[in-house]
């Protein structure tokens, strides 16, 4: 087998399993947004917490899981990792907000938009920049 098949297939496999840590994630930036909405918080300032509980999530999965890294976490790596996610919750949060106040999309369907925009960056930023060997 080539060096590029090797690479594509293990990049495939880490996109599967970023989907379903996505997933995860996903559910978990969903059932606080809905609680503190519930509660009586604005869906934009639910957000600001909802999205972070599921970052958090996501580098200790990403990490051990789905870019399987062996080496000692550094701050140069959590620093990246955190520069990733604010510009994936940039995204998110634009577009999110731009559905809801400028479209009147419901919230839920803008929910569903923002993340899988914020997916594509957060994949690509993950593998590319912060997890890359």
């Amino acid at each position: 087998m080539s060096d590029n098949s090797v690479r594509s297939k293990n990049t495939v496999l880490q996109a599967a399993k970023f989907l379903v840590v996505g997933g995860i994630n996903t559910a978990v930036d969903f059932i606080v947004l809905y609680i503190l909405v519930y509660f009586g918080m604005l869906a934009s300032n639910a957000k600001l917490i909802s999205y972070p509980c599921g970052v958090i999530n996501s580098y200790f999965m990403n990490r051990n899981w789905t870019f399987k890294q062996k080496q000692k976490k550094s701050i140069a790596e959590i620093i990246k990792f955190i520069l990733v996610n604010v510009v994936s919750y940039g995204v998110n949060a634009g577009i999110f907000n731009i559905c809801i106040t400028a479209l009147g999309i419901d919230m839920f369907f803008a929910n569903c938009v923002a993340t899988g925009f914020s997916l594509i960056v957060n994949f690509i930023g993950n593998k590319v920049f912060v997890f890359n060997k």
